[in-house]
């Protein structure tokens, strides 16, 4: 991760969880957020775990898009999505590379 993604993502994360940590209306208790760890997953996705003030942690998605970071709490039936879409992205890579090879109409 190039150190200028890095500090924005860390930048955004502390604001972030000091968003969560506002009294709204899933978290009617004012429960604070901190920034625990960041870990960095790739080059444009990172993991932000937050300690919060019960002393329950949360883990939030952190996906780098068009200059922004966004982020989402994502559920186990997202992870799964994910992981489904990750096999039908690989056999779309597997079958476009061939496509490389194939001789167009006219070409010897």
């Amino acid at each position: 991760m190039k150190k200028e993604i890095a500090i924005e993502l860390k930048e955004r994360a502390e604001i972030t969880a000091k968003k969560w940590g506002e009294k709204r209306e899933y978290n009617p208790m004012g429960e604070k957020y901190f920034v625990h760890e960041i870990i960095p997953l790739s080059e444009y996705v990172a993991c932000v775990v937050y300690m919060k003030s019960t002393g329950k942690k949360a883990a939030e998605l952190f996906i780098y898009i068009k200059n922004w970071w966004w982020d989402f709490f994502p559920t186990d039936s997202h992870l799964l999505g994910i992981r489904y879409f990750e096999r039908i992205k690989q056999q779309i890579e597997v079958e476009n590379f061939k496509v490389n090879f194939k001789k167009k109409e006219g070409e010897s």
